[in-house]
């Protein structure tokens, strides 16, 4: 067991690229770092932990089949509890596998469910870490999640035994409203802003005084930007175009983008930058396959555009945040089919245009994912965002010259703070108030 500081009385579980990226390589922990122990990763124990001393890591490596015996149990929530949101329903729709789905239904039936979760909870108990958690002896645990994930759970249900405190800093926006209940609930959550909190509320069934909205790390940079070199990464004109992760045929849209920009010779290139984590697509789908004249592929995103293997713990799919400020504070304007990037858009002042309309190939293009995903509604509320239903409609994305479109920008709509809180800039202090106040008054 590693030899523990006095002080070290925080437990941060670190478990994948993205959380240290969010986490470690970010501001959020500046102000507790000196007080945590971190379980970390086994293949993230090579990178560089700033501030922190090596004595403050432990490796671990949480079993694969636990981890398959939780996304069993994910779905078997997803369809349980398909009524708290409308998200679940479509995710345990996107099930290829018919057989799948019938065994998940079974699971969830009252009775059988119970026994279930019985069983997965007993099956995928951790000796090894609850040896861990004991040794530390934490006065909190923090969690960064995407709220699925089988280690998360487990350290919440090992900490429940042991009567120590967990606080869930949610990761991203959909976390809450797209995943499934939590298989097990924390005693705190920190999130978003407000529309994750009704979420937390209304769906999780937590307390809303244990619920609390300091915003993210990932955009600390982004709000924090003033002073900071924001020098554009091309010299030229252009939109940025940014992909999602779900299927849909984006080339068809880059393809009509492409005439349009040609037939009314406007002086414009588009960014093309593909989500980093994109599924696979069932159509044309090879962006170097044509010879387009106005568009480019992002330059960070040849990295890990079309690689052979996508690997989570390779960098180039974990893009640096400090690199986003730049793109998005000299784009013209956005063009994105429904993803996170609309609401960075947004915090930079920028008119976003949405395609949400059926590609004709894939059940999660953009008019299913609108209707269907909780954590979209309301955002045709915001001045700056404009929903595109129908692919032809592309083309009014050009009736006023892009000058104009441009110089109307700037102007950050105050709605935007209902999905990520004001305070964000102050995330790493906020955080360290929340964890005294947690640690002192917790019962």
């Amino acid at each position: 067991m590693v030899d523990l500081a006095v002080n070290s009385k925080i437990l941060v579980a670190i478990s994948t690229p993205e959380y240290y990226r969010n986490y470690i390589s970010s501001p959020a922990l500046d102000k507790i770092k000196e007080r945590c122990v971190f379980i970390v990763h086994e293949k993230l124990m090579a990178k560089n932990f700033p501030g922190i001393k090596r004595e403050q890591l432990i490796p671990y490596l949480y079993p694969e089949r636990h981890k398959s015996w939780y996304r069993h149990f994910f779905y078997v929530d997803a369809w349980r509890y398909r009524h708290k949101s409308s998200s679940f329903a479509f995710r345990f729709e996107m099930l290829s596998d018919r057989r799948r789905q019938f065994y998940y239904k079974l699971a969830s039936l009252p009775v059988i469910y119970n026994l279930v979760k019985f069983f997965i909870f007993k099956i995928t108990r951790d000796r090894n870490l609850e040896a861990i958690i004991a040794g530390i002896n934490p006065q909190i645990i923090l969690l960064p999640s995407a709220g699925y994930e089988g280690l998360t759970f487990e350290i919440i249900g090992i900490a429940k035994k042991k009567k120590i405190p967990t606080c869930l800093l949610v990761d991203n926006w959909d976390n809450l409203t797209s995943k499934t209940v939590l298989t097990r609930r924390p005693d705190y959550l920190v999130v978003w802003g407000k529309q994750a909190v009704e979420a937390a509320v209304r769906i999780h069934n937590i307390e809303r005084n244990r619920v609390f909205p300091l915003g993210t790390p990932r955009f600390i940079e982004y709000l924090n930007s003033g002073g900071h070199d924001l020098s554009s990464p091309y010299n030229f004109k252009y939109i940025l175009f940014a992909g999602i992760a779900a299927p849909f045929d984006e080339l068809s849209t880059l393809h009509k983008l492409e005439k349009i920009i040609d037939r009314k010779g406007i002086d414009i290139k588009i960014v093309y930058r593909p989500h980093p984590w994109r599924k696979h697509r069932k159509c044309a789908d090879t962006f170097f396959g044509y010879d387009f004249k106005h568009i480019i592929i992002d330059e960070q995103a040849k990295l890990y555009y079309k690689r052979d293997e996508m690997d989570e713990f390779n960098d180039v799919f974990m893009p640096d945040l400090k690199y986003y400020p730049k793109l998005l504070a000299n784009m013209e304007f956005m063009i994105c089919p429904l993803s996170t990037m609309m609401i960075e858009g947004l915090l930079f002042g920028k008119k976003v245009f949405v395609p949400v309309y059926d590609d004709g190939v894939h059940f999660t293009n953009p008019k299913n994912l609108l209707a269907r995903h909780e954590h979209f509604k309301g955002i045709n509320k915001f001045k700056n965002i404009y929903l595109v239903d129908k692919h032809e409609d592309l083309e009014k994305l050009f009736t006023e010259p892009v000058t104009q479109m441009s110089e109307a920008n700037h102007v950050k709509d105050a709605d935007i703070f209902d999905f990520i809180s004001a305070d964000t800039p102050n995330y790493p202090l906020e955080l360290e108030k929340l964890v005294n106040r947690l640690t002192n008054s917790h019962v």
